[in-house]
């Protein structure tokens, strides 16, 4: 709970008191609620005004005493507060209304400030919270103090539970049950709108014979168990069935009424199939009508090349049609998404199998040698800092660099080449061109991307600026 210790009759205050001294009257006006600190250097003596304003109360209570004190509240709701703020100021203004009926100018008469004890105040969206604010304060017993509260901003206690006023509340915080209107209101049944179909969770009025007549309500759901537990022993349900030799009183024998001759298939009005909703033996069926059983493989037609078929009857000629006819399938350019057909004897079944993983089965049998090739442009550096560098799709089991002429006025990027088995690491000697010796590399692989650096020249390392360098590789 806020602490308001350090509060005090402010300066302005003082001087305004001092003139309510000569006869004018002191007249509070309202009470504020602040969030805010006292600036550096300031005492509540020396405020002029709330810091940070929050909200400002109607004071609903004036009341003076005896010993010079005086005791001022108003209603404070968070109704209109939308964030939550720390109640920290407490201030009320005042002025004096002089002998013409004119009124001074307001001032702020009293501050207080709870400083770090200060109560948090919830916003509306957590809970609407009203409560009361009352500040004591001294006033001298000398000075007429306007003890009028404006009309609306309190309710008397005469008016609490009396005939015209308003309801009073009971020890629970509710209305008590004396003080409220007749509740046996009932629209008549007739005034209500009909329902055709009744469904489990509706009711029915029921006066309880049981319980004084009561009107109480039941549920449709039990509406129906009871009418079933009552007319089930009395009625058979619908969907019942009796034994042929259940029935009683039946006859001994049924004579069938006489058929007409004339209705035989050689008879003067034969029935025919359409009168009887059949079919004439002689009918047949479109493709398109059949919907279910399987053909015979004797009746399934042989659907040519040039409709998607194979114009053949077994899988061996279809096979040898789709290869060697006349419309056969013809190589326009194979490409690494390209099929062909597999025969997994494994499995026994019939696969396809990719260009792209036929060539790399062949080349892990060692039947195809990948190649690869590519050229850089030389940038002017060298050194740890500025390393080459060149990533192969393979792991290199040969591959070497070559530079060809000169760029700008390098002299050092004549022709030369050189070639490296494998990935080696360490220190590697390669041979720029146009120099006698072979120069130290630091090499080093990190999968199969290749980095080497020479730390003294930029052409020692085959990064000559503008020079043109060549690579291939051999896994």
């Amino acid at each position: 709970m806020a602490v308001f210790s350090n509060n005090a009759v402010t300066d302005k205050g003082r001087i305004l008191l001092a003139e309510s001294q000569v006869g004018a009257l002191f007249v509070p006006t309202k009470i504020v609620m602040g969030s805010g600190t006292m600036p550096s250097g300031s005492t509540p003596r020396s405020m002029a005004a709330v810091a940070t304003p929050v909200v400002q109360l109607s004071i609903n209570k004036k009341r003076a005493s005896d010993d010079g004190k005086v005791i001022i509240g108003g209603l404070y709701s968070n109704a209109s507060i939308t964030e939550a703020f720390y109640f920290r100021e407490l201030g009320l203004y005042a002025q004096l209304q002089l002998a013409d009926g004119s009124f001074s100018e307001e001032v702020l008469y009293a501050y207080a400030n709870a400083g770090s004890s200060a109560d948090l105040m919830a916003a509306a969206s957590s809970a609407v919270i009203e409560k009361q604010i009352d500040l004591v304060t001294w006033i001298g017993s000398d000075t007429q103090i306007d003890l009028t509260i404006e009309s609306g901003a309190y309710i008397p206690f005469t008016d609490k539970g009396a005939p015209g006023g308003v309801a009073a509340l009971g020890d629970d915080g509710k209305v008590p049950a004396d003080q409220l209107p007749e509740m046996n209101y009932e629209p008549l049944l007739k005034d209500n709108a009909a329902k055709d179909t009744p469904v489990d969770g509706d009711s029915l009025p029921l006066v309880d014979s049981a319980d004084g007549s009561k009107t109480k309500r039941v549920l449709w759901s039990r509406v129906k168990a009871v009418l079933k537990v009552y007319f089930d022993p009395i009625y058979a349900a619908a969907t019942h069935s009796h034994a042929w030799s259940a029935i009683t009183g039946k006859p001994s024998s049924f004579t069938p009424a006489l058929h007409a001759s004339t209705h035989g298939s050689n008879g003067t009005d034969p029935v025919t199939p359409a009168a009887i909703g059949a079919a004439a033996a002689t009918h047949q069926h479109a493709a398109g009508d059949i919907n279910s059983g399987t053909f015979a493989s004797d009746r399934l037609p042989t659907v040519p090349l040039t409709k998607g078929g194979t114009g053949q009857t077994t899988a061996a000629k279809a096979l040898y049609a789709l290869i060697n006819g006349s419309s056969a399938l013809a190589y326009s350019g194979a490409a690494a998404g390209d099929f062909l057909a597999l025969l997994d004897a494994s499995a026994a079944t019939g696969k396809k199998i990719s260009l792209e993983n036929l060539i790399n089965y062949m080349q892990l049998l060692g039947g195809v040698p990948k190649i690869a090739t590519g050229s850089y442009t030389g940038t002017g550096t060298y050194g740890a800092d500025n390393p080459c560098s060149l990533t192969f799709p393979f792991s290199p089991k040969l591959w070497g660099i070559v530079s060809i002429g000169s760029a700008g006025s390098s002299q050092y990027c004549a022709q030369g080449s050189n070639v490296v088995v494998g990935k080696p690491t360490g220190t590697v000697y390669f041979n720029p061109g146009g120099i006698s010796s072979n120069l130290e590399q630091a090499m080093s692989w990190s999968g199969n991307t290749v980095r080497w650096y020479n730390t003294s020249r930029e052409w020692y390392q085959l990064n000559a600026l503008g020079a043109t360098y060549y690579y291939f590789a051999f896994s």
